[in-house]
């Protein structure tokens, strides 16, 4: 009996975590289509699936912060469209992904990787299920994600 109530306790615990993973990648995948299938504005693609830091006192308006996420989101379309191939892409958590891969200085356990061809074309970094990042710079050798 007590086995039967582990085993079942194991199935709920991992169905739970399955759930919050299969959210997760649907942001994703939702996120990556607007982009580059269906062609969405910045703000369509923020309202629906940007996270953006409450700022109460910010000196950087809503409207700037739109501004920049469609600079970032032209510069992803043009760098990124000709790899990216709609019919052959997936989403991979960033550590369970073994292949040559952007090194990260913060934890990457909320961090996924847009593949295409076998090739990692997009770091997204997630938070409260949404798109906190999918934009990084270099330093050193290792990344730093960008928020808005």
């Amino acid at each position: 009996m007590k086995k039967i109530k582990l085993l079942l306790s194991f199935l709920v615990m991992f169905s739970t975590i399955s759930v919050f993973s299969q959210e997760k990648t649907a942001v994703i995948n939702d996120f990556v289509k607007a982009v580059f299938i269906e062609n969405k504005s910045a703000q369509f693609i923020a309202d629906q699936y940007i996270y953006f830091e409450p700022a109460t006192d910010s000196k950087v308006s809503i409207a700037e912060r739109i501004n920049f996420i469609e600079m970032l989101l032209s510069n992803l379309r043009t760098e990124k469209s000709k790899a990216f191939d709609p019919s052959n892409f997936q989403i991979v958590n960033y550590n369970d992904f073994r292949g040559d891969k952007v090194k990260f200085l913060h934890e990457t356990n909320d961090s996924y990787i847009v593949i295409s061809k076998n090739i990692p074309l997009i770091y997204i970094y997630l938070k409260e299920n949404k798109i906190f990042s999918f934009n990084y710079v270099l330093k050193g050798g290792e990344a730093l994600f960008i928020t808005y």
